[in-house]
């Protein structure tokens, strides 16, 4: 949750396994001749990301950030037409996802009561791929995010809160709808190199727009329980895993993801 000391810079490489299930989907499939049936559809997706993520610290306790990850999804769609049987296709789909370009500050430092307090304004580009052999991936769409975060430290815990809301901007007649939402977690240092985390995300996504037509029923509750653990490696080397679960039918299965920050300075003149 708090930033970089100016002068300082941090590289992170990271990947991301994300499963999801979602069945019994009511769809339209034309059967041939122009026919049209109401089928239920289940998509299983394999989502693999990438990433690579960029920090460095700014004066008056500011840092910039950039993000780029790498959408690779494996999805099997199963239609089930009733009577006609069932239909499954199956494919890979892969792309450059968005460039995401930040800014966050500290505006309170912490004291006796008052937690340290950051916020952060995040422009998602919107110039990755949305999709590959008909297959949606994670980019394409631009937005706007601002946030805030507390943190407040009680050795050998820390209790970090934050909040966002962010803009969607149309693409193609396409509005995804805005979202906001929370967290709540707790961090724990269980040793002077390892600390474990438990953190509660969730996210609300408002109907999604087509054309100026709002999507009915198109919104989305997304719950998901974090579970974490960071490890020292070396001088300015950190070893971080974490595996979420899905507490809502919107969000995902499950997904884990492992990321190696690495921190040095920047060379001086």
């Amino acid at each position: 949750a708090l930033l970089l000391p100016a002068g300082q810079v941090e590289v992170e490489p990271s990947f991301t396994y994300t499963r999801r299930d979602n069945n019994d989907v009511p769809v339209l499939v034309d059967v041939g001749g122009g026919d049209l049936v109401l089928a239920n559809q289940e998509v299983e997706r394999n989502e693999l990301q990438p990433g690579l993520g960029l920090r460095i610290g700014l004066p008056l306790e500011a840092q910039l950030e950039f993000s780029l990850p790498y959408n690779i999804t494996q999805q099997d769609e199963i239609l089930d037409l009733g009577a006609a049987g069932r239909d499954t296709r199956d494919g890979w789909g892969n792309g450059l996802g968005d460039l995401s370009v930040g800014l966050a500050k500290t505006v309170v430092r912490e004291g006796a009561v008052r937690p340290d307090l950051i916020a952060r304004v995040t422009y998602n580009t919107g110039t990755g791929d949305k999709d590959d052999n008909d297959i949606t991936l994670d980019g394409g769409y631009s937005s706007l995010t601002g946030s805030l975060v507390a943190l407040k430290r009680q050795d050998p815990l820390a209790f970090v809160g934050s909040a966002f809301y962010q803009k969607a901007f149309d693409e193609d007649n396409v509005n995804l709808g805005d979202q906001y939402g929370f967290s709540l977690g707790t961090l724990l240092a269980a040793s002077p190199e390892t600390s474990l985390r438990f953190q509660l995300q969730t996210t609300f996504s408002e109907d999604t727009e087509i054309d100026g037509t709002t999507i009915n029923d198109s919104d989305e509750v997304q719950g998901v329980l974090v579970i974490g653990a960071s490890s020292i490696l070396g001088r300015g080397v950190l070893l971080d895993v974490a595996g979420g679960i899905g507490l809502t039918d919107d969000a995902p299965d499950y997904f884990v993801t492992i990321s190696v920050p690495i921190r040095f300075d920047l060379p001086t003149l």
